[in-house]
């Protein structure tokens, strides 16, 4: 019964957790998506913004207070600290 396990089941079971790995590596990389990030509204010069909410870096729709079509804009910071990057609405998943 020990040499029927190691010889054929043992590869079997092998076999197919190597199949189940490959086949979650595959979803994970198909699965990649930017990230949210914290939008800020543009005060009276680009270096000062206040934290709003939670916008996509991609999408088509701009990103606004309270997600309401017409409101104010939210902005990504830069690397000087400037909000002048535009963000856009999240999608939902």
């Amino acid at each position: 019964m020990k040499t029927k396990f190691l010889s054929v089941i043992l590869p079997l079971l092998v076999v197919g957790f190597a199949t189940t790995a490959a086949m979650n590596t595959n979803n994970i990389s198909q699965k990649k998506t930017l990230a949210n990030e914290i939008g800020f509204i543009h005060l009276t010069n680009p270096e000062r913004c206040n934290a709003s909410s939670e916008c996509s870096p991609t999408g088509s729709e701009m990103c606004t207070v309270g997600d309401v079509s017409g409101a104010t804009r939210l902005w990504k910071k830069n690397q000087n600290g400037q909000c002048v990057v535009e963000l856009y609405r999240p999608i939902p998943e």
